[in-house]
């Protein structure tokens, strides 16, 4: 069985005080999603975006928004999400995603 849970990043954890959540912000949480027993995360979407449908108009597929973190915090965020055995699943280009392996 499987346990998903969907995370909103903007809203969801804020790792450097602006007032938005993060990457680093749902890193710091991988340990009490786990022990709840989650095991897939689907993250909202993650890229830059004019934010005129709340970050689902995408202008850049191949980048992080940046009020987000980098793509190394998101590297962190995969390498970390292996330690704990959450597979990420990113929706990229609405109905179609993508599954992050942990490796």
């Amino acid at each position: 069985m499987t346990l998903a849970y969907q995370v909103y990043l903007r809203s969801f954890q804020d790792s450097d005080g602006d007032g938005v959540g993060d990457l680093n912000g749902l890193r710091r949480r991988l340990d009490v999603l786990a022990e709840l027993g989650v095991d897939t995360l689907w993250l909202s979407p993650i890229h830059p975006s004019p934010n005129a449908d709340f970050g689902y108009d995408v202008a850049d597929y191949d980048a992080i928004a940046p009020e987000l973190g980098s793509e190394a915090d998101f590297d962190a965020l995969l390498r970390e999400a292996g330690f704990t055995r959450t597979r990420l699943w990113t929706d990229p280009e609405g109905w179609f995603g993508v599954w992050l392996a942990w490796g």
